[in-house]
């Protein structure tokens, strides 16, 4: 589980009157520093697995292998019940381009293969299997009764990008 956030009844100012940060994935709100406050909850998995399994016999010969993969993840960014942002004086004073961003963004790379290989003179036999089981959830979001004042923009994305690779050969 990876979380950014702030938490229940938190009061937080971020007047965006300094230099900006950038965010660290490369983008930002309209390609500028971010000013005000930003919130990235990021997660990348690069998973490989592997599995083999071999059998040779005089007349008869079986082989198997298996991969299970079973993977549960949760990367969320927001803002909970009751969080007040930029409520103290009604934001006054704060830059223009103030902005207030929750962004929860996620990778994930998996190589499943499973072989075998079974050899004999009148019968083998060779099982294979590749098994995923996969939860993943992003979540970017502000709760109801958090208040959000900014002079600029709010954003609120959830990304995720997933590639997968299963093979399985007997």
């Amino acid at each position: 589980v990876v979380k950014a956030y702030v938490g229940v009844g938190a009061s937080v100012d971020a007047r965006g009157t300094g230099a900006g940060i950038v965010d660290p994935q490369g983008t930002s709100f309209a390609g500028l520093a971010v000013k005000g406050l930003s919130l990235d909850a990021g997660a990348n998995d690069e998973i490989l697995l592997f599995a083999a399994g071999g059998a040779g016999g005089d007349e008869f010969a079986g082989a198997a292998s298996a991969v299970v993969n079973t993977m549960s993840t949760v990367t969320e960014a927001y803002l909970a019940a009751g969080t007040q942002i930029n409520r103290k004086n009604n934001n006054a004073g704060a830059d223009g381009a103030q902005g207030v961003r929750v962004h929860s963004k996620g990778r994930q790379s998996i190589i499943d293969v499973a072989g075998s290989f079974a050899g004999a003179s009148t019968a083998g036999v060779g099982l294979a299997a590749d098994v995923q089981v996969l939860n993943i959830t992003f979540k970017a979001y502000i709760e109801p009764t958090a208040i959000v004042e900014t002079a600029g923009d709010v954003e609120v994305d959830a990304a995720s990008e997933q590639k997968d690779l299963a093979i399985s050969v007997a």
